[in-house]
């Protein structure tokens, strides 16, 4: 799938490019690269996702999953995602998209410490070279963690409305922070330069691990065309400034 090979080479641009700028007096020549990978149990699409990403580059990389959320105790409870699926399941739909749209958020910035140290905990178990997001809500304190340790940051986002993944990113201080978006929107690129994320940032690539993307034989030819513009966008990235 040309799509998924156009996100393997701009991860490969990403660790090309801002690991040698940060790390290159300290890493040892012949040492595979480690992928921190931020995921959830919240739905399906997130975990799909991660397999997604790691089927991708497992080969190349060596990768760790964690789901700092589901670390994160609200009203003491261990895992607030097992309360969103349990209310998915029960068929509260519209309940829980409140919960989401309007709870969620404020509970979320008034715990960015405790998701900064769960994701510093992290960084030091594991020593990445790169810490990539699939969620939202938490994307400020752990681009925090990673900018505190010089480790570059990207987001890879699996939905074309991001009010959620915003949250906090008008504090945003990582200076190698990297998006990725689906679609050149209000509720996407739009709503990202609102919060002061710089535009040369924020990369649209489509939704290449939505697990919906699998293309069958009589789409490829549509993606061969793209092709061209793909690795031309992915030469500018490799070259960024």
């Amino acid at each position: 799938m040309l799509k998924q090979l156009f996100l393997k080479l701009i991860l490969f641009a990403v660790i090309g490019t801002l690991i040698a700028e940060e790390k290159a007096d300290y890493m040892q020549p012949n040492r595979r690269k480690t992928l921190l990978v931020l995921s959830s149990k919240g739905g399906g699409g997130h975990i799909a996702a991660s397999l997604t990403l790691k089927k991708l580059l497992e080969k190349e990389f060596d990768i760790h999953v964690i789901y700092p959320i589901d670390q994160l105790r609200i009203w003491g409870i261990p895992s607030g995602e097992q309360f969103y699926n349990s209310m998915l399941q029960s068929g509260w739909t519209r309940s829980m998209n409140f919960i989401v749209r309007y709870l969620a958020p404020r509970l979320f910035s008034s715990r960015e410490n405790k998701v900064e140290n769960i994701i510093d905990s992290s960084i030091d178990c594991f020593e990445p070279d790169l810490v990539i997001s699939l969620i939202p809500f938490i994307n400020y304190p752990a681009s925090e963690a990673a900018r505190k340790r010089q480790i570059p940051y990207l987001l890879v986002t699996t939905d074309n409305d991001l009010r959620n993944w915003v949250l906090g990113l008008e504090k945003l201080k990582h200076p190698d922070f990297q998006v990725t978006i689906g679609s050149d929107l209000t509720t996407s690129r739009e709503l990202l330069l609102k919060k002061n994320v710089p535009e040369a940032a924020i990369k649209t690539i489509g939704l290449p691990l939505r697990p919906e993307f699998t293309l069958g034989k009589d789409e490829k030819k549509g993606e061969e065309e793209s092709l061209t513009t793909d690795m031309q966008f992915s030469s500018t990235f490799y070259h960024r400034p």
